[in-house]
C-alpha cells in the first residue's frame, strides 16, 4: 500500500515513526530509571527531564525532516515528474540545477538523458521527412510512368487493402466500384476469384507468382480479364499483390454471340454433313467416275467440317482466362465450399497439375454437389480427381450413394447461371469455354457424373503432357 503513496508522504511517515520511537525510548528509559532508584524519590524531576528531551527529539527531528524534504525528497520528485513528461511530450527542459543540487549525480544524468532524447526524436524526424519526400518522389514517378499504360493496376496489400491504383483503373472500374486507398479491393471487385486465386499463390509451396482469372464488379455490370502478381519480400509484405485489369464486358458478350451462332452453325453443317455421307455411302457408285467423285467429295466434305469443328473448340478455350492449378489446391478450395455450402461430402485426388479457371470450376462442382443433395438424389457426395485416358488428361468424378440423374435434369442444372448478378455465366458455358462436358455414367452405383478436362483440367495440349506434383 506504501509503495502507491508519494515519495515525499512515504518520508513524512518515516520520520513520525522516528519520532514516535524516538519519544518511545526517551519514556521507557526514565521508567527503568524511576524504577531502579534506591530511595523513591519525587517524579517531577523525571516527567521534567522526559518532556525536554521529547520536546528537543522532536523538533531535531521536525529539522532534520524538513531539510530532507526541501532539498532531497521534493527535487527528486519533480525531477521524475519531468522525466515522465519528457518520456511523451516534446519538451525537454528539466528542473533548474541549483534545484537539484543535492541530488548528487541524478540530476546531470537526467539532464544527459534529456539532451540525447531531444538529439535523438530531432534524427527521427529528419529521417521521417527524408522518407516522406522520397515516397512522394517514387509515387510521382510511378504515376507518371503508370499514366501511358492502358491496362487499369491495382497495388493492394496482403490483408486486401488498395494502397496504389492509376486513372486507368479509376475508369474502368467507374464511379460505383471506383477504387480508393485504404479500402477494401472485394469493394470494387467480387470477392471470390480474388481470394481464391491470392489462396493458392500464397498457399504453402506454391512456386507460382502470377495466376489468371475472371472477375466482375460487385454489381455485375463489369467483367475483367485480372493477372494477380504477388510483389514485396520479406514476412512484413509477403502476400501483397499487383492487379491487372483488362476489360472483357463488351467482348465477353460479343464473343458469347459469335460463339452461340458458330456452334449452331457447325452442329447444323456436321448433322448435315453426317447425313449425306450417309445417303452416299447407301448408293452404290459402281463405275461411274461421276459417282465415285461425288462420294468422296462428301466424305472429305464431312471430315472437313468436323475437323473444323474441333479446331473452333481449341480456338474457343483459349478465350476463357485459366492458370495451372495443383490438384490438392482445388480440392482444398472445393472442400472450403462444400464446407461452406453445409453439405456431407468426401474428397480424393492424385498428385497432378490441372489447367483452369480454379474458382469458376469449384463453382461448377459445388453446384452440382448441391444439386445431387437438395433434389434427393443422395445425402452426400464424393469428388475424386485424378488422370484421364490420355497423359493430357484429367477427369473429375462426382458420385453419390441414390437415385442416378437424368440427361435431362443435368442440362437444367447447368442452364442454369451461377451467380445471379452474372446470368449470362452458366455451368454450360463455363464447360464450353473449356473445352469439355459432364454426363450421367450408367452403372455406378446410386449415380455419378464424370468430367473429362483434356483442357480444363489437364495440361493444354500445346504443352505437353501433364505434369506430376504436389
Amino acid at each position: 500500500m506504501l509503495a502507491r503513496k508519494s515519495l515525499r508522504l512515504r518520508v513524512f511517515l518515516f520520520f513520525v515513526l522516528l519520532a514516535l520511537a524516538s519519544l518511545s525510548l526517551i519514556a521507557g528509559g526514565l521508567w527503568l530509571g524511576y524504577s531502579r532508584a534506591s530511595a523513591p524519590r519525587d517524579p517531577a524531576g523525571f516527567v521534567l527531564a522526559g518532556a525536554v528531551a521529547g520536546f528537543a527529539v522532536l523538533g531535531l527531528v521536525t529539522w532534520i525532516w524538513r531539510l530532507f524534504d526541501e532539498n532531497l525528497a521534493r527535487p527528486m520528485q519533480a525531477l521524475a515528474a519531468q522525466m515522465r513528461v519528457l518520456a511523451h511530450a516534446e519538451d525537454t527542459r528539466l528542473p533548474a540545477p541549483e534545484s537539484a543540487r543535492y541530488l548528487g549525480d541524478l540530476a546531470p544524468a537526467a539532464q544527459a538523458i534529456a539532451a540525447r532524447l531531444a538529439e535523438t526524436r530531432g534524427d527521427l524526424a529528419r529521417a521521417i521527412e527524408r522518407e516522406t519526400t522520397r515516397l512522394a518522389e517514387e509515387k510521382a514517378r510511378l504515376e507518371a510512368l503508370l499514366a501511358d499504360v492502358s491496362a487499369g493496376i491495382l497495388l493492394c496489400s496482403a490483408d486486401h487493402m488498395v494502397v496504389f491504383y492509376n486513372s486507368v483503373a479509376r475508369d474502368l472500374l467507374q464511379a460505383g466500384n471506383a477504387p480508393r486507398l485504404d479500402q477494401p479491393v472485394t469493394a470494387c471487385l467480387r470477392e471470390g476469384p480474388l481470394r481464391h486465386a491470392h489462396d493458392r499463390l500464397c498457399r504453402p509451396g506454391a512456386t507460382q507468382q502470377e495466376t489468371q482469372f475472371l472477375a466482375a464488379t460487385p454489381d455485375g455490370r463489369a467483367m475483367f480479364t485480372v493477372t494477380m502478381r504477388l510483389v514485396g519480400q520479406g514476412a512484413a509484405q509477403a502476400g501483397g499483390y499487383a492487379l491487372t485489369l483488362r476489360d472483357v464486358t463488351a467482348e465477353i458478350g460479343l464473343h458469347a454471340e459469335r460463339e452461340a451462332l458458330l456452334s449452331e452453325m457447325i452442329e447444323d453443317m456436321r448433322r448435315k454433313a453426317a447425313n449425306l455421307d450417309t445417303l452416299s455411302r447407301l448408293r452404290r457408285a459402281g463405275a461411274d467416275p461421276l459417282e465415285q467423285a461425288f462420294q468422296q467429295e462428301t466424305r472429305d466434305l464431312a471430315q472437313a467440317v468436323d475437323t473444323f469443328g474441333q479446331r473452333y473448340n481449341e480456338i474457343a478455350q483459349s478465350h476463357w482466362p485459366r492458370s495451372e492449378i495443383a490438384a490438392r489446391d482445388l480440392m482444398d478450395s472445393l472442400r472450403a465450399r462444400l464446407r461452406g455450402d453445409g453439405l456431407a461430402f468426401g474428397t480424393d485426388h492424385q498428385r497432378l497439375f490441372v489447367l483452369c479457371d480454379g474458382f469458376m470450376m469449384v463453382t461448377l462442382l459445388a453446384r452440382l454437389a448441391g444439386q445431387v443433395v437438395a433434389q434427393g438424389h443422395g445425402a452426400s457426395v464424393a469428388v475424386a480427381l485424378g488422370p484421364g485416358a490420355t497423359p493430357d488428361e484429367a477427369l473429375v468424378t462426382l458420385s453419390w450413394q441414390g437415385r442416378p440423374v437424368a440427361l435431362g435434369a443435368l442440362e437444367d442444372w447447368l442452364a442454369a447461371p451461377l451467380d445471379p448478378a452474372q446470368p449470362e455465366l452458366t455451368g454450360r458455358r463455363v464447360l464450353a469455354h473449356h473445352g469439355t462436358d459432364v454426363w450421367p455414367e450408367d452403372g455406378a452405383r446410386g449415380g455419378r457424373a464424370a468430367l473429362p478436362a483434356a483442357a480444363a483440367c489437364g495440361r493444354d495440349r500445346r504443352a505437353g503432357p501433364a505434369r506430376r506434383g504436389l
